[in-house]
């Protein structure tokens, strides 16, 4: 890299467009993929709903990018910093719904988050490359679009797995914490006759249930603050003089 023609040159990132810009594509992968990954295991293993509904219900994502397609051309012309902020602002919203559910988390609840994510990613997404390309020479495109993809895809990998951290860490320690209330002294155990080896099982299942769904829970909240925290960059981007 400190050869006269390097493989990467790191002197584009002095663009901060383009600087900005991949810092916010870094968020945007992270933000892509997390709750396909996450959301098939809640429905399916906390709520028991068939993988058709549970594909149907993810679906949703895909009419929310169908619907930015309507507006997203003439807003990225017109307030492309406030187009890019705004999405970030929509995901954060779908982040911190999602980590308002209980174990009784509805259909709704599941298309609308859905519906929000997929609306703030397409948002977001046109105005911020447009801006993060704009001001960057011709000869350099072909490198950014490299080192755009590669933030974009990293930042994906890296938060699947440390949501799926936050997920296990958090069950295990819920389900710790939980199960030091359980005694044969506590009212309101009835229902899973804890003196016999079948119900002792059933109350342990539930509270695995219950701490399951913590985790999922502190994992969207997770998504919900790195979102918020990333619309301030919207304001470091600037037009380029000339369209």
């Amino acid at each position: 890299m400190s050869g006269e023609k390097p493989f990467l040159n790191p002197r584009i990132l002095l663009n901060r467009n383009f600087s900005v810009g991949i810092t916010i594509a870094f968020v945007m992968g992270m933000l892509s993929f997390t709750a396909i990954v996450l959301l098939p295991g809640l429905l399916h293993d906390l709520r028991g709903y068939p993988d058709t509904v549970i594909g149907t219900l993810i679906a949703a994502r895909g009419l929310g990018n169908w619907m930015a397609f309507f507006f997203i051309a003439k807003l990225t012309a017109i307030a492309p910093r406030f187009a890019i902020g705004i999405g970030l602002a929509i995901q954060a919203v779908a982040g911190f719904w999602m980590a308002q559910v209980d174990i009784n988390v509805t259909e709704a609840d599941v298309f609308w988050t859905n519906f929000l994510l997929g609306l703030g990613q397409s948002v977001t997404f046109t105005p911020m490359t447009v801006m993060a390309f704009s001001t960057l020479p011709k000869d350099q495109i072909t490198e950014g679009s490299a080192m755009f993809t590669m933030m974009r895809n990293f930042g994906a990998s890296l938060f699947i797995s440390l949501s799926v951290l936050v997920l296990i860490r958090s069950t295990s320690i819920s389900y710790s914490e939980m199960s030091q209330f359980i005694t044969p002294f506590r009212f309101g155990l009835d229902a899973w006759s804890p003196e016999t080896p079948i119900g002792l099982l059933q109350l342990s299942g539930e509270i695995q249930r219950q701490a399951a769904m913590i985790g999922y829970i502190n994992a969207f909240l997770l998504s919900g603050i790195i979102a918020a925290a990333a619309v301030p960059l919207a304001l470091f981007m600037q037009r380029a003089k000339t369209q």
